[in-house]
């Protein structure tokens, strides 16, 4: 029979080991400290370099973290690159904003680079690597795997890219270098441009360029003067939510944003079209597709097709068989359903390849500008015969291949050069 000293010492033993046990439930269940909280920080002076990343991790663009992998060295090297002359401490006060560019753009955080008093170049390697960090961790806090109910940046479907820009431009207060990196594939979805609507997407280069300046009278374009805006993504897609883009739109996409930033007084940087690879995470910011309808369309024409040009000029031979080959055409285009018309138009060197390399420059250089004059000729029939959208005209130039093996000129092939290409 145990006494009741050793019973009274049973006691406190269970006491401890309970309490040891309450101890451990409390370690293992009280909930981490939040990683997607953000304070930002703000220098008591105007830093000289100023940096401003906008973030578009959209559902209908790729994996955000391989755009990240590839846009992350060169911000760093603007927020840590020292000149000549310059002190390794010179990079104390750099400063960098993010800018989240969902429906509802807003800056999430701005991060100095600070370090102790008489710091070292680790401090100040540290300090530097906790500020370049930072965009990586808000992607994944509002768009990523960090992204979680109780610890989130919270978003709003949809991407507004000028809106976007224009709140990173006003973080950007300093005198000297100041600079923007945008990652997402510029489809804007809300705010004063909704390019999932087909017929506002820009499809040629033309129509690109007088959006850009609707906008831009519209005041819709905000303020980029004496700022460097570098792109990292831009054309990419998924592939499911948002199908392929044609090339022709691709093109034209980037021709919109690099006419918005030269009205804006800014200035293009580095524009990397294809950075990611991926699909976008599950927590992606939602975004509606583009409906981009492809137009395969090719119509090749030649001498024999009607498309006979007066030598040395751009006068039709007949021009009632052109007008005959381009109302063909645009009822072609009509039935592949195409907005936009690209025209080429090509030429024979008309002498012996030895002949022609001797005077090589020459040649082409005439040649270049009378194919584009005869591409607008024949573009200029399309319109006639009712085609209302947007025609690019090409001076394709010389075509090249008129020779046989020995370098003679032969005149079957001299035909074929003489052409004029339609496509999408």
């Amino acid at each position: 029979m145990k006494s009741k000293r050793n019973l009274v010492l049973g006691i406190a033993g269970g006491s401890v080991l309970g309490l040891l046990a309450t101890l451990v439930f409390v370690i293992i269940f009280t909930p981490p400290p939040p990683i997607c909280k953000f304070i930002s920080e703000e220098s008591s002076v105007v830093p000289k370099e100023q940096v401003s990343v906008v973030l578009a991790p959209t559902s209908n663009f790729v994996d955000f973290d391989s755009i990240l992998t590839r846009a992350l060295t060169p911000i760093k090297q603007v927020l840590s690159d020292v000149g000549p002359g310059e002190e390794r401490s010179d990079v104390l006060g750099r400063e960098l904003t993010v800018v989240l560019a969902d429906g509802d753009p807003d800056m999430v955080v701005r991060s100095t680079i600070i370090a102790v008093e008489n710091p070292s170049n680790s401090d100040i390697e540290r300090s530097v690597k906790s500020v370049y960090d930072v965009p990586e961790v808000v992607a994944s806090c509002a768009a990523g795997k960090l992204k979680k109910p109780d610890d989130q940046i919270p978003t709003t479907p949809q991407s507004d890219l000028l809106k976007g820009l224009a709140i990173a431009r006003d973080q950007l207060t300093s005198s000297e270098a100041k600079t923007i990196f945008v990652l997402g594939n510029g489809i804007q979805t809300s705010g004063a441009i909704l390019m999932q609507d087909s017929d506002t997407f820009p499809k040629t280069a033309a129509s690109a360029k007088r959006l850009a300046r609707a906008l831009d009278q519209r005041g819709e374009i905000p303020d980029l003067t004496d700022i460097t805006v570098n792109w990292y993504g831009l054309g990419q897609v998924d592939g499911e939510i948002q199908k392929p883009l044609p090339l022709a739109s691709v093109s034209a996409l980037e021709t919109f944003w690099r006419e918005s930033i030269r009205l804006a007084g800014g200035t293009v940087g580095e524009i990397c079209a294809q950075c990611g690879s991926g699909s976008p995470h599950v927590n992606s910011i939602a975004a509606d597709p583009v409906g981009i309808v492809s137009c395969p369309l090719k119509v090749t024409l030649y001498e024999k097709d009607g498309v006979e040009f007066k030598a040395d000029s751009s006068s039709f031979v007949s021009l009632s068989k052109a007008k005959t080959a381009a109302a063909k055409t645009v009822k072609q285009s009509k039935a592949q359903g195409c907005s936009s018309l690209t025209v080429t138009g090509f030429a024979a060197a008309g002498k012996d390849k030895a002949v022609y390399l001797k005077s090589k420059t020459k040649i082409d250089k005439t040649n270049k500008s009378l194919t584009a004059k005869r591409a607008k000729a024949f573009g200029a029939l399309l319109e006639d015969a009712g085609f209302s959208g947007d025609i690019q005209y090409v001076g394709g130039g010389t075509c090249g291949t008129e020779w046989n093996p020995d370098g003679k000129a032969v005149e079957d092939l001299q035909r074929l050069c003489r052409r004029v290409e339609v496509t999408n």
